[in-house]
């Protein structure tokens, strides 16, 4: 028989006190275990790469461990160049919610690459060593240009913005923000 202390009688039972702290300590150990092992798991929540719910999208490619558009525009950024940062970050949210698909012809395609392509002076990488979406940032660590005056009137917006060309894309970044407004890829 057990004695108020939670001893045992000498029978092999466990007290009370005894048995909850044991199977405490068992529960302890299996969460223990299930989170160490959840964050070794690759892929833990079983979610297709390139997208947050799964869906693989046409305007999306997965680069090692950032995902990119090939292309897309900012309302925002391309009707409101000199917007300031707001509190918050009111501008950076309305860059990122008033992404689109990129509206240009083939044409203005064409004389944006060619007006690149002519350029010495941007700025240019072969990798990025950031997110390439609309309403990312651009670290201070990498070097910007301004946009070319010709490319605001092909593109007819983003006055005062500025620029990068990463591998074959035309990255256009808003000032104030320093976050990404447009991404064009530039014809090879």
């Amino acid at each position: 028989m057990a004695d108020r202390g939670g001893r045992s009688d000498g029978n092999g039972s466990l007290g009370g006190n005894q048995r909850m702290m044991l199977v405490a300590a068992v529960v302890a150990a299996v969460l223990f275990l299930a989170v160490f092992g959840w964050a070794f798991l690759n892929n833990p929540l079983g979610r297709a790469p390139g997208g947050a719910g799964g869906a693989d999208t046409g305007d999306l490619t997965t680069l090692p461990s950032k995902q990119a558009q090939r292309s897309g525009e900012s309302v925002v950024g391309k009707n409101d160049p000199g917007g300031q940062p707001g509190l918050a970050g009111e501008r950076q949210r309305a860059i990122k919610d008033s992404a689109q698909p990129l509206s240009l012809s083939d044409e203005q395609r064409r004389a944006v690459s060619t007006t690149i392509s002519n350029s010495s002076d941007v700025a240019r990488t072969d990798e990025a060593r950031f997110e390439l979406m609309i309403g990312a940032l651009v670290p201070e660590q990498i070097g910007l240009s301004d946009l070319p005056a010709e490319i605001t009137q092909i593109m007819n917006g983003y006055w005062g913005a500025q620029c990068l060309v990463v591998a074959n894309r035309l990255v256009i970044v808003d000032r104030p923000t320093r976050r990404i407004v447009a991404l064009v890829p530039l014809a090879t």
